[in-house]
């Protein structure tokens, strides 16, 4: 693992994840059952091509919500961490394998050995999350595993917030069997991806 000390969503980090496949976008590469590489992962494989191609992302633009998230997220990180002081919780930029093949972007590592995922949603999906949290887990499972297995760590908790309503927070811990599927289908897929980028590009 190689923690890249930058700001999320400045142009170095725009740089940095330029063209390979990262931890949020994972559920692309996979197969719903089994996750196993899924033929439809070609869609984003010329995604990241025309990324590569481009120098940067196809489209700089964001919705209201991504908007919102990403101004409620330290008022996220401050409520998660008044609620669990036993724990050293961090801002990170950017995650990389050794490699600089495969990335994410993990909203906070939390020491020792976790790390959290932070989601802002409307009020009437965050009602949802409260009354059934494993549908919150469902929704992010492959970026969690991927979390968890590019940082190295045993626990993952991934937070639901609103200003308005309690925070859903459930943690999800290591499971081997899975990690294992995701890095296998992700590997191959990063592999694919330099021979595909060879292909577009160079007409190899």
């Amino acid at each position: 693992m190689i923690v890249h000390d930058i700001t999320q969503g400045s142009p170095e980090w725009h740089k940095i994840r330029c063209g390979i496949p990262t931890a949020s976008n994972f559920h692309k590469i996979i197969t719903a059952v089994g996750w196993k590489l899924s033929g439809a992962s070609i869609a984003y494989a010329a995604e990241l091509i025309a990324e590569w191609v481009h120098g940067g992302p196809l489209d700089a633009g964001s919705t209201s919500w991504m908007d919102r998230g990403k101004e409620m997220e330290p008022e996220a990180a401050k409520a998660y961490a008044l609620l669990h002081d036993d724990l050293e919780v961090t801002q990170v930029g950017f995650v990389t394998n050794d490699d600089w093949t495969i990335g994410g972007s993990p909203d906070r590592l939390c020491k020792p050995n976790g790390g959290l995922e932070i989601k802002v949603k409307g009020a009437k999906i965050h009602a949802l999350y409260a009354l059934d949290p494993q549908r919150l887990v469902k929704a992010h499972l492959p970026q969690i595993m991927g979390c968890i297995w590019l940082c190295e760590t045993d626990w993952w908790d991934i937070m639901s917030y609103s200003p308005i309503m309690n925070p859903v927070i459930v943690r999800v811990e290591r499971d081997e069997e899975q990690i294992g599927k995701l890095a296998s289908a992700v590997e191959a897929f990063a592999e694919q991806l330099a021979v595909q980028r060879k292909q577009v590009i160079d007409g190899e």
